[in-house]
């Protein structure tokens, strides 16, 4: 899909050395795309592949994103146009695609204070102390249920 579409905005024959990868350590990104001065990358989170991959509107929003970081490195008015160009929304994801939800939530006992993580740090990397009221009440506790959620219910929750 991803050499489709390099095709579709750039012309057959460009970017013919692009590298595909797929990266199982995202969590908050779905891709990213990359050059280091000799070779261009395109890397995707698995999970949010997987958990799409009969979602071709969710994969497009992605892969139509990253493709136009080929020549578009920063999100201006040019990068936006050309995502809109092949119908897709520069910043957002169709309502149905699903995405990571996070796992963990650090929670203080003293002042009530709690954040929602991606993953559980490892003991030597967690909060010693509350950010809010600097108490040494701090709890980090798995959040039950999916890993995912669909964007169109996170909208529905917040109106």
């Amino acid at each position: 899909m991803t050499r489709e579409y390099i095709e579709k905005m750039y012309g057959k024959g460009k970017y013919q050395d692009l590298t595909i990868k797929f990266n199982n350590r995202f969590r908050e990104c779905l891709g990213r795309f990359w050059w280091d001065g000799s070779v261009f990358q395109i890397e995707y989170n698995t999970l949010y592949v997987m958990s799409n991959h009969d979602n071709d509107a969710a994969l497009k929003s992605v892969v139509v994103h990253e493709v136009a970081h080929i020549e578009y490195h920063e999100h201006d008015r040019d990068f936006e146009r050309m995502c809109r160009k092949f119908g897709v929304d520069p910043h957002g994801h169709p309502d149905m695609a699903k995405v990571p939800k996070k796992q963990f939530v650090v929670r203080c006992e003293s002042c009530g204070f709690s954040k929602e993580r991606f993953y559980d740090t490892s003991p030597k990397r967690r909060l010693k102390r509350c950010p809010n009221c600097n108490s040494h009440e701090i709890r980090y506790r798995k959040i039950p249920g999916s890993w995912y959620y669909h964007v169109g219910d996170l909208y529905k929750r917040s109106s």
